[in-house]
């Protein structure tokens, strides 16, 4: 499974026109775009903590959405979502792609520096480890 996640994001680096990505303004995976990326992932965290404060502190019941933007992936985004906020007030030098990116990768690596890279760590770990990949080719394949 490692190998054939490693093999995709290879593929999606190796198969892409230097020329025309430089045109484009970077690599887009599909139709996901930067702006697109950030932007989902912004409104994510926002169902995530919003749904977090409202059942807390007004004691309202959890909702559908509430219950689908919840748990691990969920509340790593909204970190990364509120720590690109940070950083985009604090500094202009990094794009908000890049930081998005960088946080996901390193999320990624320092769960397989915990458990392992294994089957059974990558299984566990899927949808973080595509969502650091997409991330990555979007942000640093030029």
């Amino acid at each position: 499974m490692y190998k054939l996640l490693m093999l995709i994001t290879s593929a999606c680096a190796l198969g892409t026109n230097k020329k025309a990505l430089k045109i484009r303004g970077g690599a887009d995976v599909g139709p996901i775009t930067a702006d697109l990326a950030v932007g989902v992932g912004k409104t994510l965290a926002g169902v995530t903590v919003g749904g977090a404060l409202l059942d807390k502190y007004a004691g309202v019941g959890s909702t559908t959405i509430v219950d689908a933007a919840s748990g691990g992936v969920f509340t790593t985004n909204a970190v990364i979502a509120a720590t690109t906020y940070c950083t985009s007030c604090l500094t202009s030098s990094f794009s908000t792609i890049e930081v998005v990116a960088s946080l996901w990768i390193a999320s990624v690596a320092l769960k397989f520096k915990d458990s392992g890279v294994n089957e059974d760590s990558l299984k566990a770990n899927l949808v973080e480890t595509a969502i650091a990949a997409v991330m990555g080719v979007i942000a640093f394949v030029e």
